[in-house]
């Protein structure tokens, strides 16, 4: 893969979708195809020049990825009291707001006003690096075509270049989706680092950072007000339940031990399982617990409580909120986890404004 004749053939072929992909004298359905393409070509190369860990939990049996959620959960204290810090919170009541559709530019333009919002000058410099107006690598995919409904964001180290994808959704909710794309996006334009399991769990702070103080600033604007409340407080309870959902599964697995693990059967499982759901508060079905967390839910949660910590920031002053976030950034990712964390924690203290977050959501004012 490392030939330079190959590589210099498919990146002439993604600049040359790049180009197709936004001409406006080719139909709406052909440039849709063209993004798909577009979007096939980006994910080969960014999965054979830059591999994912060889081993993860996904490539595991059922039963040995519980046995690692097991060995998480007991070795990690000081995340589970982060997660029962939370966990004991409350819910928050709200309406549904009815979504409202944007134009093009008027999403390109509330975009810049995020990004310049959350970005000091270099990182906006970086931001206007992949979004330049002219040849994007900020991709919106949509169409029927088998790439839609995909939010995902690409590193070629070859290249030095990000890319990022997102659903064709001219909304406020596909804009802040955006914003969390492209929090990957600068991650790894400033500090691409190579990909650790060890660290998978931490890989979704910049990017809820970036959504979560989208939210911040459109709660500001009188027209996004009520959608940016009520975003904000359905991720608070989204993550709430996510939340008691990992605390009930570290209930369950520490009543087996890893010989019961790696043998028992279905069925014993199941009576585990839902004897530990009976005595919980929070109900769940018991297949749920029988599911991995930490690859699926537990780095988003993680992601959206240390984001949290650095809206307030912003809230308090953006400077030092700005100096914060590009702290995280500078975090390298091809670290152990116990690195990563004594990192986090000489940056921020995750859990300390959960209440007072929790009484900006809900503070009305404009």
């Amino acid at each position: 893969m490392e030939s330079t004749g190959y590589l210099k053939q498919i990146k002439k072929d993604l600049d040359l979708l790049n180009i197709l992909k936004d001409d406006p004298s080719l139909p709406q359905e052909e440039r849709d195809k063209i993004v798909s393409s577009y979007y096939t070509l980006v994910a080969f190369i960014a999965e054979y020049i830059n591999p994912s860990p060889e081993l993860t939990l996904e490539s595991c049996s059922r039963r040995e990825m519980l046995c690692e959620e097991k060995a998480f959960f007991e070795n990690n204290d000081s995340i589970f009291d982060l997660l029962i810090s939370f966990g004991d919170q409350e819910q928050i009541s709200y309406t549904d707001v009815k979504s409202t559709k944007l134009t093009v530019d008027d999403m390109e333009k509330t975009l810049v006003e995020i990004m310049n919002f959350i970005c000091d000058e270099e990182l906006f410099a970086k931001f206007i690096r992949l979004y330049n107006f002219k040849k994007t690598q900020i991709n919106l995919l949509g169409g029927k075509n088998k790439n839609a409904n995909k939010n995902v964001s690409f590193y070629i180290t070859t290249f030095n270049e990000a890319y990022s994808f997102a659903n064709k959704d001219l909304t406020p909710k596909g804009l802040i989706i955006l914003v969390h794309e492209l929090g990957h996006a600068l991650k790894m334009l400033t500090n691409y680092s190579g990909v650790s399991y060890d660290t998978e769990i931490y890989s979704e702070i910049i990017s809820n950072v970036f959504e979560l103080l989208s939210t911040y600033y459109l709660a500001k604007n009188p027209r996004f007000h009520d959608f940016a409340k009520n975003r904000q407080a359905f991720y608070w309870n989204d993550y709430l339940s996510l939340t008691r959902k990992c605390l009930l599964q570290a209930k369950f697995l520490d009543t087996l031990d890893y010989e019961e693990i790696s043998f028992a059967t279905l069925r014993e499982f199941r009576h585990v399982a839902s004897t530990t759901i009976q005595d919980s508060s929070y109900k769940c079905n018991y297949q749920e617990l029988l599911k991995p967390v930490i690859t699926s839910n537990l780095k988003y949660i993680l992601g959206y409580i240390i984001a949290i910590e650095i809206v307030m920031l912003y809230d308090q002053n953006r400077n030092i909120g700005i100096e914060k976030l590009k702290a995280l950034i500078s975090i390298k990712d091809n670290i152990n986890a116990e690195e990563y964390l004594n990192h986090l924690l000489n940056i921020i203290m995750p859990g300390k404004s959960l209440t007072i977050y929790k009484n900006l959501i809900l503070n009305p004012q404009k």
